[in-house]
């Protein structure tokens, strides 16, 4: 029987996508913090993203949420080259170190990309 918590079903898939997701995070969480974050979007709209990368040592995230169609990023900082993302999106590195994220998102949903990762 899957865990419930509010509406959500979460099976033993889904609760280990999020651990999954908050391990790598705990490994950037003092670079996101220690970053001002970017913006592109307005919350709420089509499409937004927020960069939030430590300039110091190219750790941290990117998160893009759109309501369709493909999304490209290029980060404004350069990233360390240790990249992990949630499946659909593809990330390579410029010839400047920044990032380019490219996500095709068939339906409303978000990505994530963290950057220094092991």
């Amino acid at each position: 029987m899957a865990d419930t918590v509010g509406q959500w079903q979460n099976t033993p898939d889904d609760i280990r996508f999020i651990h999954d997701i908050l391990e790598r995070y705990k490994q950037v969480r003092d670079d996101v913090t220690a970053s001002d974050p970017i913006r592109e979007g307005e919350p709420g709209n089509s499409s937004e993203t927020i960069e939030k990368i430590n300039v110091r040592d190219g750790r941290g995230e990117v998160v893009l949420f759109s309501n369709g169609g493909h999304r490209r990023y290029i980060t404004e900082h350069r990233v360390d080259p240790h990249i992990w993302c949630t499946s659909g999106a593809s990330v390579h590195l410029d010839a400047s170190g920044r990032a380019v994220i490219d996500v095709p998102f068939d339906r409303p949903g978000a990505t994530i990309v963290f950057f220094g990762v092991l």
